[in-house]
């Protein structure tokens, strides 16, 4: 579809065609503004684009297609600037592309030229991100410019900072096999060699790669052997190199009765600090406590003399990315020597008058954190703040999670027992790989959930739900679940592995699905929830999302994280769970929730199937919740008056008035339908081959429809 780009001035609203463009309606917003971005030179952080309906202007977010927007018969877009070119933000921003540029290039002199630059516009390029979180010094490791490698470490760079894709500069360089880079990084007094991310350490990648170079390099400068990634898996389970495999054992051996410069015995190194504040006018004294027992870092306040009881300040030693030596103020009148702590977030300074006590502090804590590194210290602890700490009273599930994720069969299941081939999806708490049985050769999903996120955000109680329903659940329309484990890090579900993706995938490919296909998955679903509402339990999270496709193209219904048993009968302590555009009136009013609730989420995903967008939705979630709470249902006359009617009586406010699922199967829509075939996956996916219970004739009457729409 041909549509007009106008730019709007933000001050005067005056409107300057720029361009028409010819779009498919079926992009997402974000694509568009990337295109816009790259052709006229625009950068994203400075623009927005919008339309207009109904003599409102509305913004065009980037997650959804430009189909939800461009609904008149001559639509157009609005391209308007927020911010204006000159801003630091924007300065900083393209400061740090042109730097990005000349490490590309490999040309130091122009890199000088941008950081003289910044100096005159008085901005500091130190540990600034571009994509990603990445800083210069992550890209002069990716392209191996030692040059700029040795000059970002001289300028005091973060050496360990990792950035949101998990890469520390030390892994990239081990990664890109850039030993140059390597060399130079472990030189320097502040690097974490064994600092563990998602990529694993960076022993763990070169192990992988097989370069033995890197790997004698590592070796030599103590990286440990025995540290497991985010699979388990030490760097010797990684070596295919026949060199590698001999080499790891003898350093190991080599090491075998020592700790890495830190006596476990230890006591505690307890010490007073001035903790210096930029925004206070006094520096505070506190008490600094390197915590080795829990592997923590606890700072406590000085009160008239009297030292707190409670950690005002917390944090993990292993997480700890740089301690460094800092400049006295140029304002202070006294001889101060200060160090700094660089943390994820925050950076914390503290200063003492004895040059010697200073620099103990920093042998100390360095070597901690090699410690608590090494040996997993306060990998569990996760009663963390970036500032002020508070204990939190919690229930330990540990029981619990013993008992679901302990493997019933006489077989027993660990990480060993499975390849893994790739990723295959991610999210806040963990990941799915694709995944091979080594003895058997099958090939499943395993999801891998981190212990420490789900604790610290109180969802520990919704994994093991999730694994003690689907050991029980058995329907050939809900995925299958073989395995459960666990170890100190993560735990484990191994599911059946569905090749064809899910419904959302298929929304975004095709934009929308015919009524003929989609009554076919929607028929599956429903004999899904007649089955999990036979055995009392509430799904609660129904969403394209989660209905994922085998490889014969039939439904399979997954995540069963905030699944619900035991309802016999509404409930009135309804918890705001599941995906906020498919929550039903009641879950939002505080009312009773039962069953129903479940079949409106159904209809919700009926409109969208079909429509190509949710019924309701506003960047604004308190309008959103008002909207399903109270706004009018618009269904397009596009849809056939059986779908329209079964949308509409699916996501009846009132829970009471909505069809049950004995009504649903006998509503029109369905009623080509033969239930019992359909749960004996007599019919094929019309993804594959049209389905038997639909006529020719209503086979081509679905895809006029499809064209027209």
């Amino acid at each position: 579809m041909k549509i007009a780009l106008y730019q709007v001035d933000g001050l005067s609203c005056r409107r300057e065609k720029l361009t028409s463009l010819t779009l498919d309606l079926s992009m997402k917003v974000g694509h568009l503004r990337q295109e816009i971005s790259n052709k006229f030179n625009f950068n994203l952080h400075i623009f927005q684009l919008y339309t207009m309906r109904m003599n409102q202007k509305i913004m065009m977010t980037d997650a959804w297609p430009l189909s939800f927007f461009l609904t008149d018969p001559k639509p157009f877009i609005l391209l308007q600037t927020h911010a204006h070119e000159d801003s630091p933000s924007i300065q900083v921003e393209k400061l740090l592309a042109s730097a990005v540029t000349c490490i590309k290039n490999n040309d130091i002199r122009g890199l000088e030229s941008v950081w003289d630059k910044a100096l005159v516009l008085d901005q500091n390029l130190i540990n600034e991100t571009y994509v990603n979180g990445w800083t210069l010094l992550h890209y002069s490791c990716y392209y191996g410019r030692e040059s700029f490698v040795e000059i970002l470490i001289n300028q005091m760079w973060n050496c360990n900072q990792e950035t949101e894709d998990g890469w520390t500069p030390l892994i990239l360089a081990c990664t890109h096999m850039n030993i140059g880079c390597v060399k130079l990084l472990l030189g320097h007094q502040s690097i974490q060699i064994n600092k563990l991310t998602s990529r694993g350490t960076a022993l763990h990648r070169a192990v992988e790669l097989g370069d033995t170079e890197i790997v004698k390099l590592l070796l030599d400068n103590r990286a440990c052997c025995i540290i497991e990634d985010n699979c388990g898996r030490i760097p010797l389970q990684l070596a295919r190199n026949p060199e590698i495999i001999e080499m790891i054992p003898v350093y190991m051996g080599q090491w075998e009765l020592e700790k890495y410069g830190v006596n476990p015995q230890t006591l505690p190194f307890i010490g007073e600090l001035l903790l210096t504040r930029s925004l206070y006018l006094h520096d505070k004294i506190v008490q600094l406590k390197i915590n080795l027992e829990n592997g923590m870092l606890e700072e406590y306040d000085k009160v008239h003399g009297t030292i707190s009881g409670t950690a005002s300040f917390r944090y993990k030693l292993m997480d700890i990315q740089q301690v460094k030596e800092s400049p006295s103020s140029a304002f202070s009148t006294k001889k101060y020597f200060n160090f700094e702590i660089y943390y994820n977030k925050c950076e914390r300074k503290y200063s003492t008058k004895n040059k010697d006590y200073r620099n103990e502090w920093i042998c100390q804590l360095t070597n901690a954190i090699h410690y608590c590194q090494i040996n997993k210290i306060g990998i569990d602890n996760d009663n963390m703040a970036f500032e002020e700490y508070e204990i939190e009273e919690d229930e330990d599930p540990q029981i619990d999670v013993r008992k679901s994720f302990e493997d019933t069969e006489k077989e027993m299941i660990s990480l060993a027992c499975f390849e893994i081939i790739e990723e295959i999806g991610s999210g806040s708490f963990g990941t799915v790989h694709m995944v091979k049985k080594i003895d058997t050769g099958g090939i499943f999903a395993m999801k891998s959930l981190g212990k420490k996120q789900l604790k610290r955000q109180g969802k520990l109680k919704y994994a093991i739900t999730e694994c003690r329903l689907m050991k029980q659940l058995k329907h050939p329309y809900i995925l299958a679940f073989y395995y459960a484990f666990q170890n100190a890090q993560n735990l484990y579900m191994v599911m059946e592995y569905c090749s064809e993706g899910d419904l959302e995938n298929l929304l975004e490919v095709r934009g929308l699905i015919c009524e003929h296909e989609a009554r076919f998955y929607l028929a599956e679903i429903i004999l899904a929830l007649e089955y999990l509402h036979d055995n009392n339990i509430l799904y609660r999270d129904l969403k394209p999302a989660n209905v994922l496709l085998d490889s014969k193209g039939h439904i399979k219904l997954a995540d069963f994280g905030i699944a619900k048993e035991n309802v016999t009968k509404p409930e009135t302590s309804a918890t705001l769970v599941g995906s906020p555009i498919y929550m039903p009136p009641e879950v939002l009013k505080h009312q009773a929730v039962g069953k129903p609730s479940d079949l409106y989420s159904l209809g919700v995903m009926m409109y969208e199937l079909l429509v190509g967008a949710p019924p309701y939705y506003s960047d604004d979630i308190e309008e959103l919740f008002r909207t399903i709470k109270t706004g009018k249902l618009e269904i397009p006359d596009i849809l056939s008056v059986e779908a329209r009617d079964l949308i509409k009586k699916l996501m009846e406010k009132d829970p009471k008035k909505r069809l049950s699922i004995r009504d649903i199967k006998l509503h029109p829509f369905f009623k080509k339908i033969d239930w019992s075939a359909l749960l004996s996956r007599k019919y094929k996916s019309p993804n594959r081959q049209r389905c038997s219970f639909y006529s020719a004739e209503e086979v081509k009457l679905d895809l006029r429809e499809l064209d027209r729409l």
